[in-house]
């Protein structure tokens, strides 16, 4: 029993934790004209990172109770490189103007990992630092490296800046597929200046007007290198009296496997008006994803549950605009305003496995399925129980209970489905198929993490030397699983520190309370999932500039800037976590189909920042 050792004080107090991180960026380049319009340029790039990590368990602690002092250490270092090698030929030839580019890249990097795990000390004092100390030790390593080259061409073309066509295309290898390593793609965009025509080009109300068409196709290779190959691990096996040491697959090789691509379609509108006191930006898009790279289920008789799998297609459209206005420009004052917004709709089009549903598992809610992906459906679906109120007296037959007369023993009365285990207060669960139970049949969509609008909007005000800007940001629709309260108000008596709506749950003293006072066990219901839509006043500036005519005694001061900021002053949100703005991390390529769950993630930080900017001549 750890119970006795859960004192926060004496864990923040008796647990060592050391990180040691060294992190070495370089980038360099070299370019020669060959000639006036022809350039070479060679660019080539490091990444070196390494991470040493130390934790020391004492049996004062938790954990260290249990494993009579646990020592952990790990070191993990990874090793990035970049090589670009491009030719860039821009000649002019009156009104035509050309731009080409031919090229080779190629990048790679390799991930090192090793761990050590030492418990049952004889001797705590020295922690890490004393390993030998310790009878039992555990060691883990891991290595793996990827690899991908390009061949990029792209070409440019602008007729008397009136109409302008780029063409591009790319062959990328990559190391993460066995067969399919090659793939190519293509794209080509039009744009249509129409204020440089003749019947437009001396209108003063219209100072921009550009229309632009494309469209493209882009490759996504992203799979841990257990996608394409198998992942072996240790398996002993005894022999009689003999204890063999062997290896064998824990996941399963997909040797198919090639590369997802998107196929977009892009059409916008560039309009500014009264030399740029307005202007807007307008895009719209439509995307299809085939070949959808996912982590998928097999059938039960590979032996394996889940595998890496080119399986399905979404389809994304939407709409993007953007909006810049100057309200006021004398000569003192000045005063801004930007806006953008974004739209997007999501739909499965095809799914493998004959088009059956596929589950995610959270980590944060012990591995069940939260998460749905189905054909028709939308990206974000959040799966689980509709909850519709709770469970009242009237709803119950009561009867005694002979071993404890103070706890009568409630039954459900007929027609009134239940899961078994209910009591009155206990959260109540729709019964969608009406079959008088509670059971997997009824899940359904409770929700999307996915929002319907989402942007932000800035404002900034110059007077003088002053400048003031006023970041905002937003998000509209959004749906989040609290699985903070789903941890912290599950009431399950076992000693853990509870929510303050514990006070407020349901008693036969206090029927009308919206509070319940039990759940099911670990189902994922709509009773946690809430509204995060959001208004976030993102930043705030206050800038003072020293007049040029001040710095003109100085030999060495070009310019001189004082500046004041607050960045995530607050927010206005009816969520009731910490912030509505995050997402576990699910540490895997999926992770971004499963982003809609609050547990355990810090909050963003208010951060208040005071500074000066020097140029020196």
């Amino acid at each position: 029993n750890t119970s006795n050792k859960e004192n926060p004080v004496t864990m923040a107090k008796d647990i060592t934790m050391l990180k040691i991180l060294n992190r070495t960026i370089a980038n360099a380049y070299v370019e020669y004209d060959i000639l006036d319009d022809l350039r070479l340029r060679v660019t080539g790039g490091l990444d070196n990172y390494s991470l040493e990590d130390k934790q020391f368990y004492p049996t004062s602690t938790p954990r260290g109770y249990l494993y009579n002092a646990q020592a952990c250490m790990a070191n993990i270092s990874t090793f990035g490189w970049l090589n670009e090698n491009t030719l860039t030929w821009t000649p002019t030839f009156g009104r035509h103007k050309l731009n080409l580019m031919a090229g080779v890249t190629e990048q790679g990097s390799r991930y090192y990992y090793t761990a050590t795990d030492a418990s049952s000390f004889e001797n705590e004092m020295l922690g890490f630092n004393n390993l030998q100390m310790a009878t039992d030790f555990n060691s883990y390593s891991n290595t793996s490296s990827t690899a991908m080259v390009s061949m990029i061409f792209r070409g440019h073309y602008s007729y008397d800046d009136r109409y302008i066509g780029t063409f591009t295309f790319r062959r990328d290898g990559t190391s993460a597929f066995v067969k399919n390593k090659w793939g190519s793609f293509y794209s080509g965009a039009f744009a249509w200046n129409v204020k440089q025509e003749e019947f437009l080009k001396y209108t003063d109300a219209v100072s921009t007007l550009r229309l632009r068409l494309s469209v493209g196709e882009v490759g996504n290779s992203s799979v841990p290198t257990s996608g394409s190959f198998a992942q072996l691990y240790n398996t002993n096996t005894a022999f009689g009296t003999d204890l063999s040491i062997g290896q064998s697959p824990i996941t399963l090789a997909n040797e198919d496997l090639t590369w997802e691509k998107t196929l977009e379609y892009n059409i916008g509108l560039e309009l500014g008006l009264w030399n740029e006191r307005l202007h807007f930006d307008l895009d719209l898009y439509h995307k299809t994803t085939r070949d959808l790279l996912l982590e998928a289920p097999v059938l039960n008789i590979s032996g394996y549950t889940k595998a890496w799998q080119n399986i399905g297609s979404i389809r994304n459209m939407g709409a993007e605009l953007s909006m810049s206005a100057v309200l006021i420009d004398n000569r003192d004052f000045q005063w801004t305003l930007n806006a953008n917004m974004t739209r997007n709709v999501s739909k499965i089009l095809k799914l493998g496995q004959n088009g059956a549903p596929i589950y995610l598992g959270i980590t944060c809610l012990n591995g069940q399925n939260a998460v749905i992906l189905r054909e028709g459906g939308s990206v974000g679906e959040l799966f689980g129980y509709r909850a519709v109120g709770l469970y009242q007296l009237e709803e119950f037959n009561v009867s005694e209970n002979p071993s404890d007369p103070t706890d009568p023993v409630y039954t459900l009365k007929e027609g009134i489905a239940g899961q078994g285990g209910e009591k009155p207060g206990s959260l109540k669960l729709y019964d969608k198929n009406t079959n008088g139970k509670i059971d997997d049949e009824d899940r359904e969509t409770i929700g999307n993490f996915l929002p319907d609008i989402y942007g932000a909007f800035s404002t900034t005000f110059n007077y003088k030397a002053f400048n003031l800007y006023l970041g905002f940001q937003y998000s509209i629709g959004n749906d989040l699983y609290n699985a903070n309260y789903d941890m912290i108000a599950s009431y399950t008596g076992a000693g853990a520190n509870q929510s303050v709506s514990w006070n407020r749950r349901w008693t036969t003293e206090n029927q009308s309370s919206r509070y319940y006072s039990q759940i099911p066990d670990g189902l994922v219901s709509s009773a946690f999932v809430e509204d995060a839509s959001y208004l976030r006043f993102a930043t705030a500036r206050l800038t003072y500039t020293l007049p040029a005519r001040l710095l003109r005694r100085t030999k060495h001061v070009e310019s001189c800037r004082f500046y004041i900021s607050a960045d995530n002053i607050c927010v206005f949100t009816r969520y009731s976590g910490y912030d509505p703005e995050v997402g576990i991390s699910q540490n895997s390529a999926a992770a971004i189909l499963s982003q809609g769950f609050d547990y355990g993630n810090f909050p963003k930080a208010r951060t208040f920042t005071f500074g000066v900017n020097l140029s020196f001549k």
